[in-house]
């Protein structure tokens, strides 16, 4: 769902580490890089440590960290913490851990925050539209089931640790990756100073605990073209996630008529309406936590770019950019803490102001140093 290319990663991580500071003690100078199939993608390790074994065998417990958080969280494979919730019987409690527990929570949260355009209960809408297979449009008496199947009112709290599942299907797509990326924050705070960059397929946890961090660059790519980078981010400690339909479609026919002809759909539903969501080009949100980062950037991807900025607005700690097409152009909108951290990279773009916001950036966030790009 993410649109920051492989050859933008590659050059983005080589700006902000030969941007790093010599004078901090303990100096961080030894770089591993290691990939991995983590998450159900290619994932990219970075870690820049005091020395290569310190730095090889946290890139080895970093893997450790995101496939235990996989075991629960995958609704991929069987005998998940998720898959065992989803084929529960109906009206079955199921006990699931407690971090499982608290982030299905705060997902719903997200769910409530976005008035529904991220909802972590749209199985039954994935199955019905086949996005994890060959894609099929359903029939207007299968989707109107599916919408019935659809929403938190079907997923019971019974006490801690204790969920009941009613007819529901709960899907991870949407907060998996950004949970597991706070399992791995929480480990790495525990462990000696490392500036760490982990991309699960375009969702990244950025890390560096010391006070005078080097700001992270971190490219945004073109949305009808992932390997063309267009922006250059300056972002604090934090998670960045975009989400567009640039990396994933599948081509629908009418369930009832195979032989129409087939179209391209995106990934990306609307659990409100059950439709695939207006692809307008790409959403971009920085948050303190990965999923807030994960859930945001897709249920702002869904509500559209006034809805985004207007959430942005509202809610400290939040930043978006939104990337619109606009004939042969790129429209680029950023919320107030975006301001000054934006660098256009592409001649295809064309971006609102970056004079500085009166207020300080990244209001209510404490995860890392803010400053201007080096």
């Amino acid at each position: 769902m993410l649109v920051l290319s492989d050859i933008a990663r590659l050059a983005a991580v080589g700006i902000f580490l030969t941007a790093m500071p010599t004078a901090d003690p303990p100096a961080l100078d030894a770089e591993v890089e290691r990939h991995s199939i983590l998450m159900g993608t290619v994932a990219r390790l970075v870690v820049v440590g005091e020395s290569r074994e310190q730095s090889l065998q946290a890139t080895r417990d970093i893997e450790d960290v995101l496939r235990e958080a996989e075991d629960e969280l995958s609704t991929w494979r069987k005998g998940t913490d998720l898959d065992r919730l989803n084929r529960a019987p109906v009206g079955s409690s199921v006990t699931v851990s407690p971090e499982l527990d608290a982030e299905l929570s705060r997902a719903l949260a997200c769910a409530e925050l976005t008035r529904g355009a991220f909802d972590p209960t749209l199985g039954a809408l994935i199955q019905a539209w086949d996005l994890r297979g060959d894609g099929r449009r359903p029939s207007p008496g299968e989707l109107d089931e599916a919408l019935r199947l659809t929403g938190s009112h079907w997923l019971e709290r019974v006490e801690a640790g204790w969920l009941r599942r009613q007819n529901v299907i709960v899907d991870e797509g949407g907060f998996g990756k950004g949970a597991a990326l706070d399992r791995l924050r929480r480990h790495l705070a525990d462990g000696p100073p490392r500036r760490v960059l982990v991309d699960l397929g375009g969702q990244m946890l950025l890390s560096d605990p010391r006070p005078d961090a080097v700001p992270w660059s971190i490219a945004v790519a073109d949305p009808d073209d992932r390997s063309t980078p267009v922006l250059l981010l300056s972002l604090p400690d934090g998670s960045v996630a975009t989400s567009s339909n640039s990396e994933r479609s599948v081509s629908a026919t009418i369930s009832a008529d195979p032989k129409s002809p087939a179209e391209k759909i995106g990934h990306l539903l609307d659990p409100r309406t059950g439709r695939p969501a207006r692809d307008f080009g790409s959403m971009t949100v920085w948050a303190p936590t990965g999923l807030e980062a994960d859930c945001l950037a897709t249920g702002l991807f869904v509500a559209g770019p006034e809805a985004a900025l207007e959430l942005a607005r509202e809610r400290d700690g939040i930043e978006v950019v939104v990337i619109e097409r606009t004939a042969d152009r790129l429209h680029v909108s950023v919320s107030d803490g975006m301001r000054g951290r934006v660098e256009v990279i592409s001649d295809r773009v064309s971006l609102l102001s970056q004079e500085p916001p009166k207020k300080s950036a990244f209001r209510g966030s404490s995860t890392g140093s803010a400053g201007p790009r080096r």
